[in-house]
């Protein structure tokens, strides 16, 4: 595993472990804070999980099918033309 995605993951285990701590304390302190503040850091187990799948896409190795887009010839010929 990408060292960059391995980061990603310990990511989304730190946001499995803090809405975890969150939560349990919450309940068992009947605090509507720390039950609130669990599911705002669901929102942020939500954002790791999407860099952890966007990372897995990025470091994808390149194919012959697919193209940047700097290599097509229409993207050369759209650059020299004026702005009207």
């Amino acid at each position: 595993m990408e060292a960059q995605r391995k980061a990603a993951l310990w990511s989304v285990f730190a946001a499995l472990a803090l809405i975890g701590l969150k939560l349990g304390t919450g309940l068992a302190t009947h605090s509507l804070g720390l039950i609130s503040e669990a599911a705002h850091s669901g929102t942020d187990l939500i954002a790791a999980g999407l860099t952890f799948f966007a990372v897995g896409v990025a470091v994808r190795p390149a194919t012959p099918d697919i193209s940047t887009g700097t290599a097509k010839p229409s993207t050369s010929r759209r650059s020299r033309r004026p702005v009207s």
